[in-house]
């Protein structure tokens, strides 16, 4: 894999997280930068191994037609939600979506068959980050 990562999170049992800014092939995963692969049975060091695998697929969710990608990703570890940035103005679950904004999705399902209610979460433009990207973020509850 060669591909440039844009957004890295962890799930509640500590599997890395990655998604990047355009298309990855990594052993049997085909992802798109709108997609969030999983680094399943992983260890790390000096011999890594591991199987990605899709753990987000936003063309699922009608993330498709962005003409960005994800820039940033966190994983709520109490509940699996995950949020994430953009690079594009985008209409995602009944939101306007922008590369200043965090949206939150509440998966039903992960995977190849994703399924999840995507809202609005922090809207940067009402704090003065309008026509900027959040490439990076936490969130501390």
């Amino acid at each position: 894999m060669t591909e440039n990562v844009d957004a890295i999170g962890f799930t509640a049992d500590g599997r890395l997280v990655i998604s990047t800014n355009g298309p990855v092939h990594a052993e049997q995963v085909n992802a798109k930068a709108q997609d969030l692969i999983v680094f399943n049975n992983g260890s790390f060091g000096w011999q890594t191994n591991g199987i990605w695998d899709l753990y987000f697929d936003g063309s699922d969710v009608d993330l498709r037609g962005w003409r960005g990608d994800i820039m940033g990703t966190w994983i709520d570890a109490d509940n699996g939600d995950i949020y994430f940035t953009a690079t594009a103005n985008s209409a995602v679950g009944g939101s306007s979506v922008t590369g200043d904004d965090i949206f939150v999705c509440q998966p039903s399902s992960l995977g190849a068959a994703t399924a999840c209610t995507i809202s609005l979460f922090w809207d940067g433009s009402n704090y003065g980050f309008e026509y900027r990207f959040i490439d990076g973020f936490a969130i501390q509850r």
